[in-house]
């Protein structure tokens, strides 16, 4: 058989209960070979949801399968098809196959059959004509027309029958309850099975108050009346209404309206508006009236500010003019442009902005932090009602400004003008300042917080020129000294942190080179102003510090020195003593002023120079090397086991002719080359099995030192010092020692690793798989595997003497705290913000589980 085009026109569908009859007129379907008689029919069933036919549309041969079809042709002609089935199901599909004499084939659209909550069926579907609702014959009609009328004006009323029509032709009388008007008919009919409109008209004879209402010959129930106000037959306008809004918002248009009343003025007529004064603009400038209409015009008026408003209007031909219309003006409500911040051209102090628009007496809150940390963890500095806001109490560094707004017109919302980026360097005029012509300051070290005032020009950032300023030093409020100075922003990765460190050279006033000696420090002629930006204790450098020279002065002599006593002796340094060299980086807190602006808490650190280390430059002898990854060196590249590699380090002593930091010198000074590449040979000899790392390690280092580093390092987690951030020393060109350097990265705290990167029982040098970096690690491993024994003894001599333990850490970090206080620490977080490593609850936390989990390790037991 062929596929057919059928449709099924006038089909409808009704359930009882579950039981759906359909009803298909006898010329229902279409499209077959014309031969009505012949039409036969057949009814299919699907199952739903898991087999969906379309949803619209024919079925298609494809999906006929879903169904299941009776066996039986039913043939009718003459009379409409009923076709009876049950619902039994929650879903289901229902489709008539019809075929003609031709023996062609066709079906309809599908009828969705849905079970409802309450348990009854509800029929969908069907289209083309066909109804898929039950048949419901009218109960009622509806009856309207206007509600207004004119004395001799005809008016329309229509009646229209509800559900699916009348189940005979009903006739509707109307009636005007003898008014005195006319009706054009008086009924009509409402057809049978029809729910079209019938209408007539009316025409009011006397002005009043007129009830129409109708009545019907089989028994509908009739409408509710309909209640017509008529007024006399209209005559020309003789005045004007003007309407519109009692309130508005300047800014925003409104909508006025003018009516003329009665049939509209006798000539065009053109009404001007005012709103006397207040400023505001009409649109269009006029309304207007056309001769004979009474059409309303309408104007957009738009108010500029806030008050009360008259708006009044005039016309060209005599109408009597409206009343005024008074209208309450409010102002827009807030809105809020984008935070900018601009720097003065001479201070470079900040003003924050913004470009606000409406609100009332709005008031504006400026927020301010460093780069990078939430808006939400910003500072308020302060609450303005007017903007720019100047900040002139900003600090040197990498700042993030965000300004809110609130008023009346917002409640308790607040707008927020985003976030601005501005780095600040601020500049001042130090021409008044007196500054010492003494080449030499002995000052003691403060056993109280110091303060340290920068004056002048501030660098930006690492690798911008130098700046001239000057530095002042006071304690107690006594002045120590006043020098000239040279800054630049210090530190490598850390100079990229919003808070800035500095490092200061010192000259006299005639610009001769001066030098400052701190108590028992080594005496020096620059100053190294740590900002610690990452470590928000401000504890972690200086107490890993002495940590390190505590762990190292555990034992008997001459191990117990740190330093070999060749570096005191004939062959020593010169002018430097052991009590001055402090064999590491130490510090004492500093209240740091710039240009009058508090700009934080800072620490003044050892530079790390060589009499640091004891350490002579002009002996051929004494070597101090520093692994620098300001060149190509870094945790990744950095390979104990290819040899000495120019580029990672920095020869700080000895001098040596032409050499540049991390330049090589192999040609040019042959004697140092081989001195230091000794040492790296051996290590990558070592890392091939080609030698015995434990039975010659003797002969190139001083392997305590090495052991040591490697037990601190694994204590405090010294992620930077695998391979960046140590010394290598030597004072007879033989024998190397190594020495910790710039730990402000320890005791969990990490340059851009993620907190789980900090957690004490997962990281380590060597005591992890997971270890920092496989290559930095070389020569750490080397003594792992092969010195064990030696790392376990001196592991437990430590934790036996107390220095590897939580109280003595404890003891490192409340001691160094104590120099400058809580509050110190407060005032710096309010400009620089606070992290969850800065408190001492998480630093003791991680120090107890990193010891535990060593023990461990280490096979440790106190007492045993």
């Amino acid at each position: 058989m062929a596929n057919l085009s059928l449709t099924v026109n006038g089909a409808v569908a009704s359930i009882s209960g579950n039981t759906i009859t359909i009803t298909v007129p006898k010329d229902g379907l279409q499209n077959g070979d014309g031969n009505t008689a012949k039409y036969a029919y057949i009814l299919g069933w699907a199952p739903g949801p898991t087999a969906t036919p379309p949803a619209t549309g024919q079925i298609a041969a494809d999906t006929v399968s879903l169904f299941e079809f009776g066996k039986t042709w039913t043939s009718w002609g003459a009379d409409p098809a009923v076709v009876t089935t049950t619902a039994t199901t929650d879903y289901s599909y229902f489709v008539l196959k019809g075929g003609d004499a031709s023996a062609d084939a066709g079906y309809t659209y599908v009828l969705a059959v849905t079970k409802q909550s309450d348990g009854s069926y509800a029929l969908s579907g069907w289209e083309n004509g066909s109804s898929s609702t039950d048949v419901v014959n009218s109960t009622s009609y509806t009856f309207t027309g206007p509600l207004t009328a004119v004395v001799g004006t005809a008016m329309t009323v229509s009646v229209a029958a509800n559900g699916s029509g009348p189940a005979t032709d009903t006739v509707i009388t109307f009636s005007d309850a003898g008014a005195g008007g006319t009706f054009s008919a008086a009924s009509v009919t409402l057809p049978k099975d029809s729910t079209g409109a019938v209408s007539a008209s009316y025409t009011p004879a006397n002005a009043g108050t007129v009830s129409l209402s109708t009545t019907n010959s089989t028994g509908l129930t009739n409408p509710s009346p309909l209640s017509v106000t008529v007024v006399a037959e209209a005559a020309p306008s003789t005045t004007y209404a003007l309407s519109g809004p009692t309130t508005a918002v300047a800014g925003t248009p409104v909508t006025l309206s003018l009516t003329p009343d009665g049939t509209g003025p006798s000539a065009d007529t053109t009404v001007t508006l005012s709103d006397n004064g207040a400023g505001g603009t009409f649109s269009p400038a006029t309304a207007v009236f056309t001769a004979g209409s009474s059409v309303t015009d309408t104007v957009f008026y738009t108010a500029v500010s806030s008050g009360t408003i008259s708006i009044s209007a005039t016309n060209n031909t005599g109408l009597t003019n409206p009343g005024a219309l008074s209208v309450q003006v409010a102002s827009p409500p807030l809105s809020m442009g984008t935070t900018t911040v601009t720097t003065d051209a001479t201070t470079d102090i900040p003003s924050i902005t913004t470009t606000p628009s409406g609100g009332v007496s709005p008031t504006f809150l400026i927020f301010r932090g460093p780069q990078g940390i939430s808006t939400s963890a910003l500072s308020q500095i302060a609450s303005v009602s007017t903007l720019p806001y100047v900040d002139t109490d900003a600090p040197c560094g990498d700042l993030q400004y965000c300004i809110t707004a609130t008023d009346s017109s917002i409640g308790t919302a607040v707008l927020d003008g985003g976030v601005a980026d501005v780095t600040i360097a601020t500049k001042a005029d130090t021409s008044d300042l007196s500054i010492d012509s003494a080449t030499y300051h002995f000052i003691d070290r403060p056993d109280v917080i110091a303060r340290m005032d920068i004056y002048g020009d501030m660098p930006v950032g690492r690798g911008t020129a130098s700046t001239d300023c000057v530095v002042q030093y006071s304690v107690a409020g006594k002045v120590a000294f006043t020098l000239n100075g040279s800054a630049k922003v210090n530190g490598q990765s850390s100079s990229d942190d919003p808070k800035k460190g500095y490092s200061i050279k010192l000259t006299t006033k005639s610009g001769k080179k001066t030098q400052v000696k701190f108590g028992s420090w080594n005496a020096q002629s620059k100053l190294s102003l740590k900002a610690y930006y990452l470590d928000r204790s401000m504890c972690r450098d200086i107490v890993a510090n002495r940590f390190w020279c505590d762990i190292r002065r555990v034992g008997t002599y001459p191990d117990n020195m740190i330093f070999p006593a060749d570096a005191v002796g004939a062959n020593g340094a010169t002018g430097s003593q052991p009590a001055s060299a402090p064999m590491s980086t130490d510090g004492f807190p500093v209240k740091l002023y710039v240009n009058g602006t508090y700009q934080g808490l800072y620490i003044e650190r050892t530079g790390g120079d060589n009499d640091d280390w004891l350490i002579d430059d002009s002996n051929p002898d004494h070597y101090l090397l520093q692994f620098d990854h300001a060149g190509v060196a870094d945790w990744q590249n950095c390979n104990w086991y290819a040899g000495f590699n120019y580029e990672q380090w920095d020869v700080a002593s000895p001098a040596m002719s032409g050499y540049a930091d991390q330049g090589d010198f192999q040609t040019s000074n042959p004697t140092q080359w081989a001195a230091v590449t000794r040492l790296f040979s051996f290590i990558e000899s070592a890392g091939s099995s080609s030698v015995s790392f434990a039975a010659d390690a003797a002969t190139y280092m001083n392997v305590a030192s090495w052991i040591d580093y490697l037990l601190f390092s694994e204590v405090v987690a010294n992620s930077d010092g695998v391979a960046n951030n140590l010394y290598l020393a030597s004072w007879d060109a033989k024998t190397w020692h190594v020495m910790a350097y710039d730990l402000d990265e320890t005791f969990g705290t990490y340059w851009e690793h993620t907190a789980s990167s900090r957690d004490p029982v997962t990281i380590g040098l060597v005591t992890q798989a997971t270890s920092y970096s496989t290559n930095g690690n070389g020569v750490w491993m080397l003594f792992w595997n092969t010195m064990q024994p030696q790392l376990t003894s001196r592991y437990r001599e430590l934790r036996d003497a107390g220095v590897i333990s939580t109280d003595h850490v404890l003891s490192l970090f409340r001691g160094f705290a104590s120099a400058f206080g809580d509050d110190e620490l407060m005032n710096d977080y309010q400009v620089w913000g606070f992290n969850d490593q800065a408190s001492m609850a998480y630093v003791m936390d991680w120090v107890s589980r990193r010891i535990t989990y060593l023990d461990g390790v280490f096979s440790y037991t106190a007492g045993i």
